[in-house]
């Protein structure tokens, strides 16, 4: 089409600036990061209180908890994929929805082998999450604004462990004990 007018996208957002889409993006890639850092911490919090109520030695969580950190590892490699092939906000809902589900059956568990197996893939979304944020954040940002934007996004992952910590303490002092994270 011969015509047709030929609109840079780079360019176009560099004359805007910073928008409100672009804020509105970055509160919600924080959001998501908080969640996702609050569940990659919850499992350590959930630990001793695992120990006690089904009465296992410590050393059989190992590996409930570095199923997660292993999910992740690939979990980025493939919605990282799935996000250049079929788009950022796809890829972003698919690991939202799966690492949510399955924290969710998580904290439903019975025994070690059912918690190992669903932390393990929802570590998949986990490390879904942060990929597309940062590529999410970095394509829709002014050139300015292309290195902060996704810093100040994923920098809140540790903020979502702490506030996992600060969660399952009030929770054990209301509750007496008793945790509910996956």
């Amino acid at each position: 089409m011969a015509g047709e007018a030929v609109v840079q996208v780079s360019r176009l957002l560099d004359e805007r600036g910073l928008s409100p889409f672009q804020v509105k993006l970055v509160i919600w890639s924080i959001l998501i990061s908080i969640i996702d850092g609050y569940d990659i911490a919850a499992i350590a919090f959930a630990a001793p209180h695992l120990v006690a109520s089904w009465g296992i030695p410590r050393s059989a969580l190992g590996p409930v908890l570095s199923a997660s950190n292993i999910g992740v590892l690939f979990g980025s490699a493939l919605f990282g994929w799935v996000g250049d092939r079929f788009g950022r906000k796809p890829a972003l809902i698919s690991g939202n929805l799966l690492f949510g589900v399955l924290t969710f059956a998580a904290a439903y568990s019975t025994d070690l082998t059912q918690l190992f197996w669903l932390r393990l893939f929802a570590g998949l979304g986990i490390g879904g999450v942060i990929p597309n944020v940062v590529a999410l954040c970095t394509e829709s940002a002014p050139r300015p604004s292309r290195a902060t934007l996704p810093i100040i996004a994923v920098g809140c992952v540790p903020l979502g462990g702490a506030l996992a910590g600060f969660i399952s303490g009030e929770v054990l002092n209301v509750n007496g004990g008793a945790v509910l994270v996956g």
